[in-house]
């Protein structure tokens, strides 16, 4: 399916006019094993001030290609992204193979609207082929790159970074694929208790940025499940406060 440069460049227009335009994402993490690719987000988006102005889901699912689409980044450029790779969702390769002409439309209109930042995606799910394990797919758009890159078998990603023993043997014994709800909510609730900085954020002053709900979707070769770990009590208008 081809897509017009100008239909990216509508359907964004409308969405930087909103509010959904200024609004962030900040958490998302995958981890991959031989059956199962699991991927996990909070649910809370942030201003530019780290208080919190919307909670949503920030992972889409495709089960026709047997994926799941997860972003971080701003709200109105992650969700345009979504869509489109939705609109080539007959399959996992599809996807893959429009991933980069999907990003430099995208990354063209918003870097000349000055609102795009930093945007990094993730597609995870099994080939149409049924041979082999899960793929992991990093989409990463800024104002001077887009990539696209296909992570290792081995290669798990945590933003905000975590370095947690016990999630790191988890990952490394298949312990995590194993009980991905308990191991699952470990990762986000440490990072929700974790104040990070962000470049040209919050003026550079450290905030919380997990909240509104814990999330993981886990899809294996059959099957795509997604659950609610947890349901923390934020406030729209306020700062985290784990």
């Amino acid at each position: 399916m081809f897509i017009s440069t100008t239909t990216i460049r509508f359907a964004l227009a409308l969405l930087f006019c909103g509010l959904i335009g200024e609004a962030r994402a900040t958490a998302l993490n995958v981890v991959q094993s031989d059956q199962a690719v699991i991927m996990l987000a909070d649910g809370a988006y942030f201003g530019g001030d780290a208080r919190v102005l919307a909670v949503g889901s920030k992972i889409e699912l495709y089960p026709a290609a047997r994926s799941v689409f997860g972003c971080r980044g701003m709200r109105a450029v992650c969700y345009q992204v979504g869509r489109l790779f939705r609109s080539e969702s007959s399959s996992l390769e599809n996807m893959t193979s429009r991933a980069l002409a999907i990003a430099r439309a995208v990354q063209e209109f918003a870097r000349d609207e000055g609102t795009l930042g930093d945007v990094s995606a993730y597609i995870a799910g099994f080939p149409s082929s049924n041979s082999g394990g899960p793929q992991v797919w990093s989409i990463a758009i800024s104002a001077a790159a887009v990539d696209v890159v296909k992570l290792r078998s081995t290669q798990s990603q945590f933003s905000p970074a975590l370095d947690d023993p016990d999630v790191v043997e988890a990952i490394r014994t298949g312990q995590f694929s194993r009980q991905p709800e308990h191991f699952g909510f470990r990762a986000l609730d440490l990072q929700r208790r974790a104040a990070v900085t962000i470049p040209g954020w919050n003026d550079g002053r450290p905030a919380h940025v997990v909240g509104g709900f814990a999330e993981a979707a886990i899809v294996t070769r059959d099957s795509i499940t997604v659950k609610i770990l947890k349901r923390w009590p934020d406030v729209i208008g306020k700062e985290i406060i784990p």
